[in-house]
Order: C-alpha cells, then structure tokens, then sequence
C-alpha cells in the first residue's frame, strides 16, 4: 500500500490533478467502506 500513497503524493506538473481527482476518490471510497462496515457491524 506504501508505494500507492507514495504515488498519489509524489510531485508531478503533468499529472498532479489527476492525482487530486484519485486522491479524493480514494478518500471517497475509503468513508464509504468505513460506513458500510459500521452499518453492518452495528
């Protein structure tokens, strides 16, 4: 996982807003399992 978030970080001119765009889909993503699995363990 390390070498994925370094990814998403690393600097970068030309792709540095598709990084934004992943990294908000990521985080996206990442509140909507923590919900689901809230959901299903409550």
């Amino acid at each position: 996982m390390d070498y994925y978030i370094t990814f998403l970080f690393k600097p970068s001119n030309l792709n540095s807003r598709k990084e934004q765009r992943t990294k908000r889909s990521v985080q996206a993503e990442a509140n909507w399992l923590s919900k689901a699995v809230h959901n299903v363990s409550s």
